[in-house]
């Protein structure tokens, strides 16, 4: 999508370009940039550099927090579809970068296993993470529950295990009525009773 510089100047009343060095045209695109980038403004620095424009990433910081603020928002607002898609995009890279890794992991790993080299206990504790990160992972990419989440009614509970409470609630003394002994003895006789 396009930048149009004009249309920013008008909404929301974004500040105007100070810069002597720089036409607004440069300072959106190298805001836009900086909002791919996830504000990184080193790795913007680089990018615009590789592209014919060179500025600082002292500059670019000083334009997102300061000098720019409200202008960097709005067009990380006008982009915003866009730079979700770039995340989205890159996530799915990262996590299949991650699952080859973890692949190699797990067969070095069982490797070292096999040559008692690697504690086993160990292993299977690390395996056993991963595995589970990677079944919730693929889990949520593909659309299905990752949590089960159940509302329990305590009555119900009780009426399907033939519970119920009856009487009345008394309050204990803090003085003992019994001894251990004597519980033990009475106790037995319950028990001989049933």
């Amino acid at each position: 999508m396009p930048l149009n510089p004009k249309s920013l100047e008008m909404s929301l009343e974004i500040e105007p370009i100070k810069s002597r060095s720089y036409t607004m045209e440069q300072v959106d695109g190298a805001l836009l940039a900086l909002c791919v980038n996830g504000g990184n403004s080193i790795q913007t620095a680089k990018q615009l550099k590789e592209r014919g424009m060179d500025v600082a990433s002292s500059t670019l910081r000083e334009w997102k927090l300061y000098d720019y603020p409200k202008r960097y928002a709005q067009i990380h607002s006008q982009h915003f579809s866009a730079l979700e898609d770039t995340l989205v995009r890159n996530e799915r890279e990262l996590a299949l970068a991650a699952s080859q890794a973890s692949l190699k992991a797990v067969q070095k790993a069982s490797e070292q296993i096999d040559q008692g080299i690697q504690d086993p206990a160990r292993a299977a504790q690390a395996l056993a993470t991963t595995a589970g990160i990677a079944t919730d992972k693929l889990l949520t990419l593909t659309g299905r529950p990752t949590a089960t989440i159940q509302h329990v009614d305590s009555e119900a509970i009780l009426r399907k295990y033939g519970g119920h409470l009856e009487g009345t609630a008394r309050e204990l003394t803090s003085e003992p009525t019994a001894t251990p002994g004597q519980l033990l003895t009475e106790s037995d006789d319950t028990n001989a009773h049933e």
